[in-house]
């Protein structure tokens, strides 16, 4: 099968749906920039990479900055997705579609090459460069001894946990957030299992995508922080006001719920969570609406 490198056309770059290709035209001009898709013949690249994947620089003649693909549609796709445990991103990359990276469910660690102008990795998790971002969380993450990590600890400066950063991270048990978070994406923590209590800092103003500035909105994603997170035990809210539709969903062993300035109550916010039983809210109304969602499930 050939490569296919395609350019982005003037429609791609005005419509919406395709903004996660255009966000980092602040570095490479919007001419220059290519979306390669080359999973099917990457061997023919590397043959000897065993477990590394690594991002092209070139495909033919043509420089590669952006790389897009995921969501595996063939069998042999997803079983070369398996066997990818470290990601190598190149200083010709700028940007990496975050949702081919999720194909990659075994992957443990994340390495940059120095001078890359879009991103950096810290503890084997992908950051933007300036460190303001987190794009990713392996989800079996493992440090460079090769041991499984448990607990992680966003650094200090982190705004931005992207959509489905931590999604299906299985091993983790505690992560810390930083006071500098801003912006917490949809299904940021999706299916950590492990998880098994979560506070969110007051710094926090907008989660699961309810009421997103436009310069930081993804493409549309479905709802659901924590969804999944079966395990999660006690979660202190913040000074968040809105508890998004479905946002702890499944979270079956959730008993505390800490959130003292909440005045909305969206569709499932706590679909199937029988286990909560201390609920710290401003007024009975709210007290009210949550234990309804329960049964939204």
């Amino acid at each position: 099968m050939e490569v296919e490198v395609l350019s982005i056309t003037k429609r791609e770059v005005n419509d919406p749906y395709h903004r996660y290709y255009t966000e980092r035209t602040d570095l490479v001009g919007k001419n220059e920039i290519e979306i390669t898709e080359y999973i099917s013949c990457y061997d023919k690249f590397y043959p000897n990479s065993d477990d590394i994947f690594y991002l092209p620089k070139q495909v033919g003649e043509k420089d590669v900055h952006v790389v897009t693909g995921g969501w595996t549609k063939f069998s042999y796709e997803y079983e070369f997705f398996k066997g990818i445990h470290k990601i190598y991103i190149p200083n010709n990359i700028i940007f990496c579609h975050v949702a081919w990276l999720i194909d990659a469910v075994n992957l443990e660690r994340f390495e940059v090459e120095e001078g890359n102008s879009a991103y950096c990795e810290k503890d084997g998790i992908l950051y933007s460069k300036d460190m303001k971002i987190l794009y990713k969380c392996p989800r079996h993450l493992k440090d460079k001894e090769g041991v499984t990590v448990n607990k992680v600890c966003i650094p200090n400066g982190v705004e931005y946990i992207y959509p489905q950063a931590f999604d299906c991270c299985a091993e983790l048990e505690t992560i810390d957030l930083p006071s500098s978070l801003v912006y917490i994406g949809t299904q940021a923590f999706y299916r950590c299992s492990s998880l098994k209590s979560i506070t969110i800092p007051n710094t926090v103003k907008y989660i699961d995508g309810y009421h997103y500035p436009d310069a930081w909105k993804p493409a549309m994603m479905p709802p659901g922080v924590f969804v999944g997170c079966k395990n999660l035990k006690v979660v202190d809210y913040g000074m968040l006001t809105t508890l998004p539709k479905r946002i702890f969903e499944g979270c079956e062993s959730l008993e505390s719920f800490i959130g003292k300035n909440v005045s909305e109550v969206l569709y499932a916010a706590f679909g199937g969570c029988k286990s909560l039983k201390e609920v710290a809210v401003p007024t009975e109304d709210i007290l009210n609406k949550i234990i309804k969602s329960i049964s939204q499930w």
